[in-house]
């Protein structure tokens, strides 16, 4: 008699089951592989349009901003002064009878362009525009438009603004733009010890502070400065005469805002007896300081002071440090 006949084998069903769920998972991940490569695809359409139409936003951008700029500037000429060939930046604008604007600067008895009679005409449309428009900056080299209120602030620290050499003005004088000072110091100031002494070069210092002798003639001390580096920072050290007072004065070549990053600690005092000294403590003053701002602004120390701290040395000569 046969026990097996009504009987299902286990292993049968769990080989069967098994198979099954190997072909389902084979579909399953050939579905999903599918769809996923059909996302893709989708994305990469998505992406290419995306990219597209940046790329049309784009153009479009760059055709609204030539426009704009075509606009501003051919108001910029209407506005331009004939005589002094620049572009107001405050009211009021006088204007002719035949709409011919000109600065209140220059303004005379005829218009310099029909020559009308120019009567008392101001232009309130002109004002408007002014306040409205970017404006050039006025300093020789440099091509770049600011908006109105933004133009002030901008030629403080303009890299192409006129500044006065900062030696002694009686042994240079010069004014040069601020990206040319140093240049100028190392190649043609006669008021910096750079160009002779230095032979052109500029004076080195990886680290402080540096002990400096001094050799005064007798009478007011008075000396050539001079421009040195100090890591990558770049200044220029002042030894100059004021009323009855040696001046001794740091200058950063930057502006009065990044003069605040330094500190700088100026000594002077007698060789034998450091003892004996004078101090400033500080900022550095800015390159572009005018020089009677930089004489009353540096470590003055009076004739007779400087006299008690000069020793005469091994050598014969007049010294303080």
């Amino acid at each position: 008699m046969e026990a097996n006949d009504g009987v299902v084998d286990n292993n049968n069903v769990k080989d069967y089951e098994s198979k099954n769920a190997v072909e389902n998972k084979e579909d399953i991940d050939e579905t999903t592989e599918n769809e996923f490569d059909n996302l893709m695809h989708l994305f990469e359409i998505g992406k290419y349009g995306v990219i597209e139409a940046f790329k049309e936003m784009k153009e479009e951008l760059a055709k609204e901003r030539a426009k704009f700029s075509h606009l501003t500037s051919l108001l910029r000429a209407q506005l331009e002064c004939p005589v002094c060939l620049e572009v107001p930046t405050s009211g009021p604008v006088p204007v002719c009878p035949n709409g011919h604007f000109v600065c209140s600067v220059c303004k005379q008895t005829d218009c310099p362009t029909c020559r009308a009679k120019m009567l008392v005409n101001n232009s309130l449309l002109a004002v408007t525009i002014i306040e409205n428009i970017d404006h050039n900056c006025k300093n020789d080299g440099c091509d770049e438009l600011f908006p109105l209120n933004d133009l002030e602030n901008h030629a403080k620290t303009c890299q192409f603004r006129i500044i006065n050499c900062p030696a002694p003005s009686d042994l240079c004088g010069k004014k040069v733009a601020f990206c040319q000072v140093l240049d100028h110091i190392l190649n043609e100031c006669d008021g910096s010890t750079n160009k002779e002494k230095d032979k052109g070069e500029l004076r080195y210092y990886d680290k402080m502070p540096q002990n400096i002798c001094y050799y005064p003639n007798s009478g007011k001390f008075h000396m050539p400065g001079a421009a040195f580096q100090c890591n990558d920072d770049f200044f220029y050290m002042n030894r100059e005469a004021t009323d009855g007072a040696a001046v001794f004065s740091v200058q950063l070549f930057g502006d009065q805002d990044e003069c605040r990053d330094f500190k700088v600690d100026i000594a002077v005092y007698k060789p034998d007896d450091e003892s004996m000294v004078y101090r400033s403590i500080g900022e550095p003053l800015p390159i572009d300081l005018k020089e009677d701002q930089r004489k009353r602004n540096g470590l003055l120390v009076g004739y007779l002071i400087l006299d008690k701290m000069t020793i005469v040395n091994e050598e014969k000569k007049n010294q303080f440090n």
